[in-house]
Parts: C-alpha cells; sequence; structure tokens
C-alpha cells in the first residue's frame, strides 16, 4: 500500500447510515450519507415538505448547523390561456428547481405572473415576446436577455427583484454579483475555497472555453469576451501583491472530463505547477475519503484592510454573499475540518501527477 493512500484510510471516518431533510433553493432534499459512498446522495422530494439544514451533507459533520425555515410553494393551477395551434408545453409548475440552475428563476418569474392574474399570452403582449417565449423562460429552457429582464420585471411591478432573481443567475462579467465579487477579490488578503471543480483562478484559457461554452446556449453572449474576462481576472492571483488563495477540491474535478483528454491535461499540468507556489495552497479529497467537498462552491474572502470578511456560497447556481460574522466563523471552521481530512499539499501534487499518467497520458 502507498504511503499516500495509507494516508488517507488513517483519516477516514466512519459514520452510520443517516438520513438528512434539507432545504436547498426552495426544495426539500433528503440526504443518504451511506457511510461508503464518495459524496452523500441527494434525492429529491416536492416542494413543501419539512424543511433542515440547508447544506444536509455537511451536518453530519456540523450537527450545530441550524435549520432553514420550511417554505411552501404555491401550487395552484395555471391559466395557461394557450393561443389556438400553440403546441403543448411541459407545464414549469412541475419543474424542480433542482434540475437547471436557471429554473430558480423561471419558477419566479411564473409566480410574479400568476401574482398579477396574467396568463402568458398577456405578460407576451405587455413585453413584446410571444407565449411560447414566456413558457420556455418559465420552464427554464433559456433565460432572458437583459433588457428583457428588465421589461419583464416592470410588467410585472416586481419592483425589482425580479430582475435581481435574474442577475444572480447571469454568468456575464456586468452582472452585478460579478462586479461585487471581482471587488472582493481584488480587495482580498486571504481567499479559501471549497469546490468540486476546478477554481476559476486555476483554469487555462482552453479549460474555461470548454466549461463556459456549455452556457452559451442558455445565458447567450460572448463567449470569448466571457473567456478573456476569466483570464483577466487570474492577474489578481498570479499578479502583484497577490493574496494567499486556499482551496480545497474535490477528486471528481480531475476525472470529470471538460472538454478534450489534451484540454484536461493541459488543465492538471497547470494545477499542479500553480500549487508550487508559495502563496497557493491547494489540497484534493480522493473518492475513497469520506468528507464531502461539496454539492456547489463556498468561498471566503478577507480584505487586506482588516475588515470582516465575507461569505460567498453558491448551490445550483444560485449565490448568496453573507457578512453575518457567526456564518463566516462556522463556514471558517467547516473549511478547517475538510481542509484537515484532504492530502496534504504535497501528497495532492503527487495525486494530481498521478491522474495525469492514468488518465490523460499523451498520444
Amino acid at each position: 500500500m502507498s504511503s499516500t493512500s495509507a494516508r488517507v484510510k488513517s483519516r477516514r471516518t466512519t459514520l452510520p447510515p443517516v438520513r438528512r431533510r434539507g432545504y436547498v433553493n426552495g426544495v426539500s432534499s433528503t440526504v443518504w450519507d451511506s457511510g461508503h459512498c464518495p459524496t452523500p446522495q441527494l434525492s429529491w422530494a416536492a416542494p413543501g415538505e419539512e424543511a433542515g439544514a440547508a447544506f444536509g451533507q455537511w451536518s453530519n459533520w456540523f450537527p450545530s448547523l441550524a435549520g432553514s425555515p420550511k417554505l411552501t410553494t404555491d401550487r395552484r393551477c395555471d391559466d395557461l390561456d394557450r393561443p389556438a395551434g400553440t403546441a403543448t408545453m411541459a407545464d414549469p409548475e412541475r419543474l424542480d428547481p433542482s434540475q437547471h440552475i436557471v429554473a430558480r428563476y423561471g419558477a419566479r418569474l411564473r409566480e410574479q405572473r400568476l401574482r398579477k392574474g396574467w396568463s402568458r399570452a398577456q405578460l407576451g403582449k405587455a413585453v413584446a415576446m410571444s407565449y411560447s417565449a414566456i413558457a420556455k423562460f418559465e420552464a427554464g429552457e433559456r433565460v432572458p436577455t437583459q433588457d428583457i429582464a428588465e421589461g419583464l420585471d416592470r410588467a410585472l411591478d416586481a419592483k425589482g427583484s425580479l430582475f435581481e432573481a435574474w442577475d444572480s443567475i447571469n454568468d456575464s462579467p456586468d452582472a452585478r454579483w460579478a462586479r461585487r465579487m471581482k471587488r472582493l477579490e481584488a480587495s482580498a488578503g486571504a481567499i479559501r475555497h471549497l469546490t468540486n471543480g476546478i477554481p476559476a483562478f486555476l483554469q487555462t484559457e482552453h479549460y474555461a472555453r470548454a466549461v463556459l461554452a456549455r452556457g452559451i446556449e442558455i445565458y447567450g453572449g460572448n463567449l470569448e469576451e466571457k473567456v478573456q474576462y476569466r483570464m483577466r481576472m487570474k492577474s489578481i492571483l498570479f499578479g502583484l501583491n497577490p493574496p494567499e488563495f486556499s482551496t480545497v477540491i474535490g477528486e471528481s474535478a480531475l476525472c470529470t472530463v471538460v472538454g478534450t483528454a489534451e484540454i484536461m491535461r493541459e488543465q492538471l499540468e497547470h494545477l499542479s505547477l500553480a500549487s508550487e507556489r508559495p502563496h497557493v495552497h491547494l489540497r484534493v479529497v480522493p473518492f475513497d475519503n469520506h468528507v464531502p467537498v461539496s454539492h456547489g462552491q463556498m468561498t471566503i474572502l478577507s480584505p487586506k484592510t482588516g475588515k470582516p470578511p465575507t461569505l460567498y456560497t453558491a448551490m445550483f447556481g444560485r449565490g448568496v454573499f453573507n457578512t453575518n460574522s457567526r456564518d463566516v466563523e462556522w463556514h471558517n471552521a467547516l473549511y478547517d475540518h475538510v481542509q484537515r481530512e484532504a492530502l496534504t499539499e504535497e501528497e495532492s501534487r503527487a495525486f494530481i501527477r498521478k491522474a495525469i499518467e492514468e488518465k490523460y497520458p499523451c498520444a
């Protein structure tokens, strides 16, 4: 047995099967931790069921996590008012918001429309859009452009709340949440990042392009502009006076093929080299370690000025900024725990190099 494998096995946590009820992004979820799976498995239940811990998959290790309030979902039948000859589409009322990151906006749009007492055809007429376009927005099949999102908010008298929901899923650099994140990252003295993917700061251009290309059909926008913006943001980490960047990633980030095997090999080689920089601290959690990394991402940004840190969490595309000191302290403790259970920095580099040779060998 290799020293790395032995070290991983020595840190394993044996847990009995636990059934957790969570409420993630408005959807009641059941989390099963069987004690032997790499990460807990989520099974989605109907909205309106009892709510528990928002991050149920972590509650085994941190039972003090406070439960989120019980939420309900409007289940009224919709007056479709479908124009003659229009094909029947799936009713967004039955859409599970966990199925796609844009579903939350669609659900919010439908909620506001019903509150006003309008059919889809009436809303479409108010914003010069077709019935089918409104149906696709509500079904999470398409995301409106900024001007249409603003028009929908005005037409439904949402007072900015609907546009804010749209902005939260907008992946363009000019989105309000993106501009806020840029300011926080640029002024940070230390950044802690927990994710199952490759952190944006450590992505190669080819990898970033392949990742961002997946969302173009849904979000629209200019792919090259998004890629180049992401590359420019890397100067925060690799320029003058960079922050201390500490990240823990799951093994799935090394195994999930994004683009091609060549892109993955280049990405992992870059990941290994970047981790050798003195201000970059990267650790990997292997599959056979029972500590779950995340079903989304968590970032804690501590300013250079000594001001209180900001917590950013995102699950299924829903990002939330939080400056509550108790929440930040809890997530710092979570990060410390996962980091302790991960491979060391040197072991992680060796683990990445092994993944390169085994999964993405040179042609």
